[in-house]
């Protein structure tokens, strides 16, 4: 480190006295200390020879006498300096004058520092092909078209929405668990459900967690298996059936690529007939809940991979007074269903897209928390 600092004192000295050469015709008795090269001129190869020996002292291997010009002892700065003093100088015998040939000026050129190109990492974009708007999704997989249908006056007017979709390729329909966890008293609303899982659009389950029985497989994994009611069957090929629980083998089920197994009920419609009466549905709904008008949820198949959903507002006068489950029935058939099965209802109807709530349940804002959802995203 000394001997850099040394060099880089010994530069500047020289950039100095070359600034302001003197050349200077000397005797041999005028002869200024530092030609350690003996070379006649007092240059940057003397440097070089004191920084080789530098902070060597007499006694050491590397001492040399003559290039200890303060002759202390020691070769260092004291020793530079001198040099430095004395730089550019020409040591001659001669009287005569002559031309000293200045040190070469040396000319560093920076290697020049490689540019790197940069590729920016692309900001992600939607598809070109997805359309989107408040009712409407369109991508390469899914088409979907959701539209408000309000019928009748006053206190018996009815309001639902029915969602149109269509799906292709890898899309289907998908289920979630409330906090993404199977059992009982494990509630969310169906849109942090819907958010949670990517969905762009989804509507409630059958509310499982109410009860503690029928068949429930959800994204092709067995979760109960106590069959009491009507099931809904949604394969992976797009294909929607019904059945009655008892009849129907969960290992038959899996085998066949069952996806979702979501028991509730009552069917609704059955190889393109209305039902207009209703068994094997759960304890809970008795007469007054399928005749009386109520919110309802339900989805019915067109063919496979053509689906429609339906969620029907209720409970609230003026704006909406429900559908009873007749009426719920003839509407999948008049939408060209050949199957359709209704889910849980009342103030767990609700119908998510696009990130927010499509419908009121119950005639609100406020959704109700419940244990799972259908969903497509």
């Amino acid at each position: 480190m000394r001997v850099k600092k040394a060099l880089i004192l010994v530069l500047i000295w020289s950039s100095i006295a070359t600034c302001f050469v003197q050349i200077s015709v000397l005797s041999n008795a005028s002869t200024p200390p530092g030609d350690l090269s003996n070379d006649g001129v007092i240059n940057m190869t003397d440097v070089i020879i004191m920084a080789g020996v530098f902070n060597s002292s007499r006694g050491d291997g590397k001492y040399v006498e003559s290039y200890d010009l303060s002759n202390d002892g020691v070769i260092n700065m004291t020793d530079v300096v001198i040099v430095a003093g004395n730089f550019n100088k020409i040591v001659t015998t001669a009287t005569s004058t002559i031309k000293a040939t200045p040190t070469p000026t040396i000319k560093l050129v920076p290697t020049p520092t490689p540019t790197v190109k940069l590729t920016p990492t692309p900001t992600p974009t939607a598809n070109a092909t997805t359309q989107i708007d408040d009712w409407n999704y369109k991508s390469a997989t899914t088409n979907i078209s959701i539209k408000k249908v309000q019928k009748g006056t006053g206190s018996s007017m009815i309001t639902y929405f029915v969602a149109d979709v269509k799906l292709s390729g890898d899309s289907t329909i998908l289920s979630a668990f409330a906090r993404n966890t199977f059992g009982k008293n494990i509630t969310e609303t169906t849109s942090k459900m819907a958010k949670d899982n990517n969905a762009i659009f989804a509507v409630n389950g059958n509310y499982y967690g109410f009860r503690n029985d029928g068949i429930e497989i959800r994204n092709g994994k067995l979760y109960r298996e106590i069959p009491v009611r009507d099931c809904l069957i949604l394969y992976e090929n797009g294909l929607m059936e019904t059945a009655t629980e008892k009849n129907v083998s969960t290992s038959t089920l899996l085998a066949n690529r069952a996806l979702q197994v979501v028991s509730f009920g009552p069917i609704l419609a059955k190889g393109g007939n209305v039902l207009t009466t209703f068994t094997n549905v759960p304890s809970d709904q008795g007469p007054t809940y399928l005749l009386s008008a109520h919110p309802r949820t339900g989805i019915g198949m067109i063919e496979p991979n053509h689906f429609i959903f339906i969620v029907v507002d209720g409970r609230s006068a003026g704006y909406s007074a429900g559908m009873t489950m007749v009426d719920f029935a003839k509407t999948f058939k008049d939408l060209g269903c050949k199957e359709a099965y209704n889910l849980d209802g009342g103030l767990s109807a609700t119908m998510y897209f696009n990130g927010r709530v499509v419908n009121m349940p119950g005639g609100k804002t406020t959704e109700r928390a419940i244990s799972d959802i259908l969903y497509v995203k």
